[in-house]
């Protein structure tokens, strides 16, 4: 699935190997610490 939050573009997806885990894929380089960096 492809989220859209303000200035990211991610991917979350069901990991293969992982059942209980999550996968955060970016378009772009900085996209994940974007989303994840505190907004001022």
């Amino acid at each position: 699935m492809w989220i859209f939050p303000p200035k990211a573009f991610l991917s979350i997806v069901a990991h293969r190997g992982k059942p209980d885990y999550l996968l955060v894929r970016a378009r772009l380089p900085g996209d994940i610490e974007n989303v994840l960096r505190p907004h001022k």
